[in-house]
């Protein structure tokens, strides 16, 4: 058996071995998943990462699992003369070998950092290491699951006793933290018929194997203190679909996420920051959202669907630690009675409930643009307008999207037009969101910055393309529009090419400086029952940097379901 030493001892290796095995001996700072619950440095075990060596003050070794679906079955045979033992907290077993070496052998499940081993002073560490990377075991599938089934029972279980008669959520919640009862929200429960009702038109991907879990319970003990609603702020980057078919959704919230302030304000608590920490603690989340005119106060728990251990659904693109895309859909289901019945659907009515503010459909105009120069012409000038004005614009493909989370057998497209998209970098069905708005004189040429919900994976393959050679030729267009090399989802297109490729879309009237009053209310006729106006003196002084404007929003119909936990915005 050949002995291999770290850098900081090796000597004597060939020129080849040296080559083949840089990659164990390159410390790494950048992960896909989170990273290490503790600090030190990392070094890949992998080529391609998958798990990593955290070496802490040169004398304890743990190790990291960067996956979120695989096991790593890591095994490192140190020298006779190392004086390696195992760590007190860890599944490492130990055997010493025929040769007299000390073998080290353990499993390192998804997002473990894993004390591994610790050395004594001054020895030298000499090792030989073998390593594989292998899918989850379906023993240790079946025993996760079962444990989170009986966990989510036992804390139903509690819930139910606190609550008593009472059905109020306000109640329930506070009772909850005050006994330090983990928050279970009775009204939509975690299980099956929070994800798909008898009377859903849609159905759940693989839902008979979905179990619900807290982000304690698939995310390592070691890094619970990780789990927070936000981690690094926000970015329409964060967002990553997961197998359900709302990419409207999805394409809505990458559109809001452009502005932090409004996400941020989606899960504003009514009281104090402190208060919604407790409630966190608890269990317990607020989300804010837009039915039907009316800002409701949706309140949640933490339970989320997974499936063999990982969030089934939207979540934190590249970071499982962070929560509020996977509560933010959550509370969108909850309003509408399941996660099934959110599958397909408007972007526009999903901008509208996440902001409150006005849509406006422009599809027909988009459709004349496809075939009237003027009219494409006085069009681009509109969607100059919208984007100068911060409205934000959602833009969809047409067909059916065909991902593989659609279980409903009768979506299908036809084969050309399938082919014609996919050649493109494109998807069916496919709601976008349109970020910037150009037009250049020198070359004459239109251009929109298009963001795909996915984050990452097909991108236009045309005329501006991330590999188009137009960006060479054409050099201060470049300079203006910094096009990235990336694949982050994000890619340009010549406004002739976007409205031969998509089909319509939208614009949401967003007004970020505004406020906004709303007053229920019930329209007789074409008569409301109300109007309101504001008159700002000149010379007048507010505490805000931005002007005061009133927006008075007349809501048809009565709200009285709705009214209980809501809240003007």
């Amino acid at each position: 058996m050949r002995f291999r030493r770290p850098r900081w001892l090796c000597g004597g290796s060939s020129t080849k071995s040296k080559a083949r095995k840089r990659y164990l001996q390159t410390k790494v700072h950048k992960f896909k998943y989170g990273g290490p619950a503790v600090k030190g440095d990392c070094y890949p075990l992998f080529e391609d990462g998958r798990c990593y060596r955290v070496e802490v003050d040169k004398r304890k070794w743990f190790l990291y699992n960067d996956t979120l679906d695989m096991e790593m079955h890591i095994i490192f045979t140190f020298h006779k003369t190392t004086a390696v033992y195992k760590t007190a907290h860890g599944r490492t077993k130990v055997r010493t070998t025929p040769a007299g070496g000390t073998e080290c052998t353990v499993v390192v499940y998804p997002l473990e950092t894993l004390p591994y081993v610790k050395f004594a002073e001054k020895t030298q560490i000499m090792y030989s290491a073998t390593r594989t990377s292998r899918g989850l075991d379906p023993n240790y599938i079946e025993r996760i699951n079962r444990e989170a089934k009986a966990k989510c029972l036992s804390e139903t279980q509690k819930v139910a006793g606190v609550a008593g008669v009472s059905h109020d959520e306000e109640e329930l919640l506070y009772r909850c933290r005050k006994s330090n009862i983990p928050y279970v929200d009775m009204s939509f429960h975690p299980s099956q018929a929070s994800l798909q009702r008898p009377h859903d038109k849609n159905s759940v991907a693989n839902m008979t194997s979905i179990t619900w879990r807290r982000p304690k319970d698939y995310i390592p003990a070691m890094a619970h203190k990780e789990i927070k609603l936000f981690r690094h702020g926000v970015d329409a980057d964060d967002i990553e679909q997961g197998h359900l078919g709302d990419c409207w959704l999805m394409c809505s919230i990458a559109v809001v996420a452009e502005s932090k302030t409004m996400v941020k304000d989606i899960f504003r608590h009514p009281v104090s920051r402190s208060k919604r920490l407790k409630e966190e603690q608890a269990g317990g989340y607020r989300v804010y959202l837009n039915k039907n005119g009316w800002f409701c106060n949706v309140i949640v728990d933490s339970y989320l669907p997974t499936y063999n251990g990982v969030v089934y659904f939207a979540r934190s693109a590249g970071d499982p630690y962070e929560l509020w895309v996977s509560l933010l859909e959550k509370a969108y289901a909850k309003i509408h009675g399941s996660y099934a019945s959110i599958i397909g659907g408007n972007p526009l009515h999903a901008l509208q409930d996440l902001t409150g503010f006005p849509v406006y459909a422009f599809t027909k105009t988009w459709r004349a643009a496809a075939n009237e120069e003027e009219v494409a012409s006085q069009f681009f000038k509109d969607l100059l307008r919208y984007r100068k004005s911060g409205y934000l614009i959602s833009i969809s493909t047409p067909g059916k999207d065909t991902s593989a989370y659609n279980v409903d057998s009768r979506t299908s497209n036809e084969a050309s037009l399938e082919a014609r998209y996919k050649a493109a970098g494109l998807n069916t069905g496919h709601s976008y969101s349109v970020l910037k708005v150009r037009q250049f004189l020198i070359p004459r040429v239109k251009l929109l910055k298009i963001r795909n919900p996915w984050g990452t994976g097909d991108e236009w393959t045309g005329a501006w393309g991330k590999n188009s050679d137009k960006w060479q030729k054409h050099l201060l267009v470049r300079r203006s529009c910094k096009p990235s090399k990336v694949s982050d989802g994000t890619f340009w297109m010549e406004w002739r090419d976007a409205v031969q490729f998509f089909e319509g879309g939208g614009v949401c009237m967003v007004k970020k400086s505004w406020f906004q009053y709303r007053f229920p209310g019930s329209f007789v006729g074409i008569i409301p029952p109300w109007c309101s106006g504001s008159n700002s003196r000149r010379g007048r002084r507010f505490s805000s940097p931005y002007p005061r404007k009133t927006a008075a929003c007349g809501v048809p119909g009565t709200r009285r379901s709705c009214t209980r936990g809501c809240s003007s915005a």
